[in-house]
């Protein structure tokens, strides 16, 4: 069991690592800089479990709630995730020599 879990685990991560770039090429450094903050789980782990351990029978605690999250998060990606370019993915190139300022000020300066 063990080992067949091993080989699942290593085809996970193709699957997660390459959604950004599936969803919004121009933007997936940007995306996968900001899904390092979903990276919560390594630190509580080592909580929880030190919590689950100390109960009766705490191994299978520890592997059933570890496998029980994994299924369910696998499964709300499943269902949710579309690999198809969003929308916003899309920008205008700015021409070259020109600027791009919105800041109303800075407009007023510039056209004094």
């Amino acid at each position: 069991m063990i080992i067949v879990s091993a080989c699942g685990v290593s085809a996970c991560p193709s699957t997660y690592q390459v959604t950004p770039m599936d969803i919004a090429p121009n933007y997936s450094s940007t995306i996968t800089g900001l899904a390092g903050v979903g990276q919560l789980g390594g630190f509580l782990a080592p909580i929880v479990n030190s919590h689950l351990i100390n109960k009766d029978n705490g191994l299978v605690w520890v592997v059933g709630v570890a496998g029980g999250l994994y299924c369910l998060v696998g499964l709300v990606y499943v269902l949710a995730v579309k690999a198809q370019v969003h929308g916003w993915n899309d920008y205008q190139q700015i021409p070259e020599g020109e600027s791009y300022d919105h800041h109303p000020k800075q407009q007023q300066q510039q056209q004094q």
